[in-house]
């Protein structure tokens, strides 16, 4: 008795999410549309100072001139550096640990 009730309550729960899943499939959108939020895209373009870049900086093709792309490089490469302490004390760059030795 107790096997038929929980294949019943299986077979039931089964029913209602076959179903769901049916009828949540009827509710999906044509998400591909281009045009999709070219108003506040336009909207923030108008808004900007320079939308196609500012005419007196230089850039290459990746949109970045080669000052700031390096001084980004050293920015990022600095942010690994350890502090040695002290007052005003200089950045060095940090050094894994030894492993430690099992003992026995």
């Amino acid at each position: 008795m107790a096997n038929n009730t929980l294949l019943m309550s299986l077979s039931a729960r089964l029913s209602v999410a076959a179903i769901s899943a049916i009828l949540l499939t009827a509710c999906q959108t044509d998400w591909q549309d281009p045009a999709e939020g070219a108003a506040v895209k336009g909207a923030i373009r108008a808004q900007s100072v320079y939308p196609d870049g500012r005419p007196d900086v230089p850039t290459y093709g990746g949109g970045r001139d080669g000052v700031t792309a390096r001084s980004s490089i050293e920015a990022y490469q600095r942010s690994f550096l350890l502090p040695t302490g002290g007052v005003g004390g200089a950045a060095a760059p940090s050094t894994p640990s030894p492993a430690p030795t099992p003992t026995q």
